[in-house]
């Protein structure tokens, strides 16, 4: 009897572990299939050109430092291609359209940021590669980029810059790799942009590098000048007026007095206010 019993747990649970596993062995049996005589170092480059899709979208302006002349930006960078190796049947597959493949596994366009100012030219992270059963490929990779550019303050605190970045493709020539961009300017989500405190951004632009052989990806920014105004524009207009003012009070020692303190007050409130800004 205990035999039995055992017999019909064993026979039950096997059913179910089956039954769990059997749309798992299909996506791994198409993965299998597909991978087993596939090199991910070999470009899917055949006689005709190969055709990239590519656009940007940004997420942020992180930060904008005038000493070191630097730009630091998150965005998303968007690849679309074929490749003929990675197709299949969806019918033969119990009707699997889509897989979601490691970065790493296929061949993916590489692009480096020629303006580097940490010395980091590559994507934050490989994130996985959508494979549609008909040969498109779709990557979505995040990146954060610190790149130059030249900061002119000679309107400060009402300058507006215009900053680029820069990204190649030094490994494969013209002839057999082509970006095509779906769009001359950058994509901005609304609900996922976060604006900036310091920099307002006006718009942006894409165009081809003077050397053909990569995109430049502009962004036109301008001041937010409140934070300058309050703290020094109206501070230092109030003590250059109260230099004139002092003389048509009383001749008495409160003349001095009085501009004494009203320049230690706003001395104070300046020097705090740098410090803040300093720490932020």
């Amino acid at each position: 009897m205990v035999n039995f019993v055992f017999f019909i747990i064993l026979l039950v649970v096997g059913h179910v572990t089956s039954f769990d596993e059997e749309p798992f062995s299909v996506e791994a049996k198409l993965i299998n299939d597909l991978l087993s005589d596939y090199n991910p170092q070999i470009s899917p480059i055949l006689k005709q050109r190969l055709n990239i899709s590519l656009s940007m979208t940004l997420s942020q302006i992180i930060s904008v430092k005038a000493k070191s002349q630097e730009l630091t930006t998150s965005s998303y960078l968007s690849h679309a291609w074929y490749d003929t190796r990675l197709n299949w049947e969806p019918a033969h597959y119990e009707n699997i359209r889509l897989l979601r493949l490691p970065a790493k596994c296929v061949w993916k366009p590489r692009l480096l940021l020629e303006n580097s100012k940490d010395g980091s030219f590559d994507i934050s992270l490989n994130t996985n590669v959508l494979v549609w059963y008909n040969g498109s490929m779709e990557w979505l990779p995040p990146a954060l980029y610190k790149s130059s550019c030249t900061i002119k303050i000679a309107m400060f605190p009402f300058d507006e810059q215009v900053c680029d970045i820069s990204l190649i493709y030094p490994t494969f020539h013209g002839d057999e790799m082509q970006f095509i961009l779906g769009q001359d300017f950058i994509t901005i989500d609304p609900g996922a942009y976060q604006d900036n405190g310091e920099w307002h951004l006006k718009k942006t632009s894409v165009r081809l590098s003077d050397h053909k052989d990569g995109y430049l990806f502009s962004v036109y920014i301008k001041r937010k000048p409140q934070f300058y105004i309050i703290n020094i524009i109206i501070p230092c207009m109030l003590l250059s007026s109260l230099s004139c003012l002092v003389f048509y009070l009383p001749s008495c020692s409160c003349k001095f007095r009085f501009a004494v303190v009203f320049l230690f007050f706003c001395g104070k409130n300046m020097y705090f206010e740098g410090r803040r800004e300093s720490f932020v």
